[in-house]
């Protein structure tokens, strides 16, 4: 194992608890900051405040990049300044490119004033369009894997017919993103889900659509492993509980004191 990328799918600030969200969900973000989140897609709760205050203080105090490829300027498809459409990182040596997408249900799940200037696009067609943009990029700059991170879901689990069919956005991610997506990673439903799904246009390959639950309760884990010639299999693909776990490490001690801290700061307003 070279080592892990750690990514999420959205709704990290927004509808907080009191703690986070009277400080405008600052420690959240600091959490996020010190354990390592190295992207993150917008979900629908990022645009609580509106795009300004995402892509303005949300994003500048952010370490990581927000990704939001089907998210636009107004009348353009020009991701706004402050949101990227897909970040690339390196797990040793390996260049994983990370897609963000958001449902487009967010213009009815938020304020319409504070997302007046941007246009929610087709999630799929989004990563479709990014998946060429890596396509075209010179061949020492194309990445190694492209997973996409879509703040989307299925709304049952039981199986993977019954989440196409439960919803229209998450069917068409999982039967119509590109074949070069090695890995889809969904949100927003908060049922925890574990589907190995065929890819379109490549009957003998699938690639793995999961979702971990929500509110920290799950953590999924990807192990792919490459063939040398730019295919990846999945080796392993686990729903973890991060329930009654205990964790020491100088990671989650500076966690505590930042929820210390919160704590200790909320009391004045709670007052």
């Amino acid at each position: 194992a070279a080592g892990t990328a750690f990514i999420a799918a959205g709704d990290s600030i927004g509808a907080s608890t009191y703690v986070s969200s009277s400080q405008e969900d600052s420690p959240t973000i600091d959490v996020l900051n010190a354990i390592g989140l190295q992207g993150s897609a917008t979900g629908n709760h990022e645009y609580d405040k509106g795009i300004d205050d995402l892509t303005g203080r949300v994003a500048s105090e952010a370490d990581f990049p927000y990704l939001a490829a089907n998210v636009y300027d107004k009348g353009t498809t020009n991701v706004p300044d402050g949101l990227e459409e897909y970040t690339t990182i390196d797990v040793g040596g390996v260049k994983i490119a990370v897609i963000g997408v958001v449902t487009k249900d967010t213009t009815s799940l938020v304020s319409p004033d504070g997302i007046a200037s941007v246009d929610f696009g087709d999630p799929t067609d989004a990563v479709n369009r990014v998946a060429d943009e890596l396509d075209a990029l010179p061949e020492d700059q194309q990445p190694d894997m492209t997973v996409v991170e879509a703040h989307l879901g299925a709304s049952s689990t039981e199986s993977l017919a019954a989440a196409e069919a439960s919803n229209a956005e998450f069917k068409k991610l999982v039967t119509e993103a590109d074949p070069s997506i090695d890995a889809l990673l969904t949100g927003h439903t908060h049922l925890p889900s574990n589907f190995d799904a065929p890819v379109p246009g490549d009957p003998d390959r699938t690639r793995p659509v999961i979702q971990a639950g929500n509110y920290g309760s799950v953590v999924g884990q990807l192990q792919l492993e490459s063939d040398g010639a730019g295919n990846w299999t999945t080796t392993k693909s686990d729903l973890i509980s991060t329930k009654d776990k205990d964790y020491s490490s100088p990671v989650v001690d500076k966690v505590k004191q930042i929820v210390a801290d919160a704590d200790e700061k909320a009391k004045g307003p709670g007052s």
